[in-house]
């Protein structure tokens, strides 16, 4: 008896199924899920690469030109904060409350008009 043994192997044949259709397809849908992700990656490096270039040349702009720019940019900002603002307030009629104004949506017009004479009469 020694420290090794010899190991025994079983020699008995071992049935194997193979899917090569599920397995082609498996790769071909990996493949399929690799290429759109490539084209999202690409078109994100895009947009990045394009945002960079419009920041290098901001960059070397004079002082003058670029704080229009930067002007410019926060006005637009601005607009864009009220615009999203207006558009929150609009969605705050109910479908009921939107019905009962639609009933009144020939008269509204004039009595609106009303309104604003008698209001500048009350100013004077």
């Amino acid at each position: 008896m020694g420290l090794f043994h010899k190991r025994i192997k079983d020699s008995s044949p071992v049935e194997i199924e193979e899917d090569y259709e599920g397995e082609a397809r498996t790769i071909c849908e990996t493949i399929d899920n690799a290429n759109l992700q490539i084209k999202i990656i690409r078109k994100e490096y895009d947009e990045v690469n394009r945002f960079l270039q419009d920041a290098q040349i901001i960059d070397t702009l004079p002082a003058e030109p670029k704080e229009e720019l930067v002007e410019n940019a926060k006005h637009i900002l601005e607009l864009r904060k009220d615009i999203s603002n207006l558009k929150r307030k609009r969605t705050e009629l109910t479908e009921f409350e939107f019905g009962i104004m639609e009933k009144y949506e020939d008269v509204l017009p004039d009595e609106i008009k009303r309104l604003k004479k008698g209001k500048k009469n009350m100013n004077l």
